[in-house]
């Protein structure tokens, strides 16, 4: 079997094997056969690292009080629809909101910025400002990490100039040094309000030099070593809750996989769009959602006309 080759018994395998396989290659830039895959997600120093590099240690949250106390007297507070107990440390601002029932008033409180177990082989961190939201109006913008010594100047050159004009993004950057390079190997997620900062993670992400090396192929090229991509809208069975560089490789695969079964090496050009459109991607821009707002940039460009 050649190195690039993928097998599987039956077509739905194949689907899942061929799409790892093209998401590994096509979007990440690691490749599958050439490397092993680190033995843990985590490595605690490069972790301690990244924190320490961190701008903020702060952000702002909103939750729902639930009027309910654990044993110890502690407030349980439903956050991202998990009930988290909130020690009295912890200062609970009502809004003048509830989630539809008085008795459950919306507050914000200062949480940790820092939420390493959110994303597995991610620190992940929310701004000061709170966390980035908008489904599939969500901007991610991808940063080429190749060295693991430049990881913590990259994330902290740019999340301090992202506070620095107060900002509201989510950001990860890979949390085991084994899995570099990568060419998503730091994320910027840019709700519809921070739009605007797209410029300013291009700039403080090129001025620390960022590396050479091939683009996620589905994603739209902003800068050598800077990609975005909308975040997908699919809502079929099997493609939810599915990354970018996810959703796009399992587009292609299926269609692939559909071509096979009918005795074909591979899709034509228009099997290929009708797969991709209905999947909710732009055939002649998979970086878009066909429902995706328009690249922000394009717009301040109108706007200046």
């Amino acid at each position: 079997m050649r190195d690039d080759e993928v097998t599987a018994e039956s077509a739905s395998a194949m689907r899942f094997l061929l799409a790892r396989t093209l998401y590994e290659v096509l979007h990440t830039g690691r490749g599958v056969k050439d490397r092993e895959a680190p033995r843990t997600l985590r490595a605690p120093d490069f972790e301690a690292r990244l924190a320490e590099a961190t701008p903020h240690r702060e952000t702002v949250a909103a939750g729902i009080l639930t009027g309910q106390r654990t044993a110890s007297g502690r407030q349980v507070v439903q956050i991202d629809g998990l009930r988290v107990n909130v020690g009295d440390s912890v200062t609970l601002r009502d809004t003048g909101r509830t989630a539809g029932d008085p008795a459950r008033p919306v507050v914000r409180m200062n949480l940790p910025s820092a939420r390493p177990l959110v994303s597995p082989g991610f620190f992940l961190v929310d701004s000061g400002a709170g966390r980035a939201t908008g489904g599939g109006a969500l901007l991610r913008l991808y940063l080429r990490v190749a060295d693991p010594d430049a990881a913590p100047g990259l994330w902290h050159a740019v999340l301090s100039a992202l506070e620095a004009r107060s900002a509201t993004y989510r950001a990860k950057i890979i949390s085991n040094p084994a899995s570099l390079p990568r060419n998503d190997g730091m994320v910027v997620y840019l709700g519809r309000g921070s739009w605007d900062a797209v410029g300013t993670v291009v700039e403080s992400a090129l001025a620390t030099a960022l590396p050479e090396g091939p683009a996620p192929a589905f994603a739209h090229v902003l800068a050598p070593g800077v990609t975005a991509a909308w975040e997908p809208k699919d809502t079929r069975t099997g493609m939810r809750a599915l990354s970018f560089g996810e959703h796009r490789a399992h587009v292609v695969a299926r269609a692939f996989v559909d071509a096979a079964e009918r005795n074909r090496e591979r899709p034509t050009a228009a099997e290929l769009a009708s797969a991709c459109v209905a999947a909710n991607v732009d055939p002649a821009d998979p970086a878009r959602n066909l429902d995706s707002d328009d690249w922000p940039w394009k717009t301040a460009l109108r706007s200046t006309i």
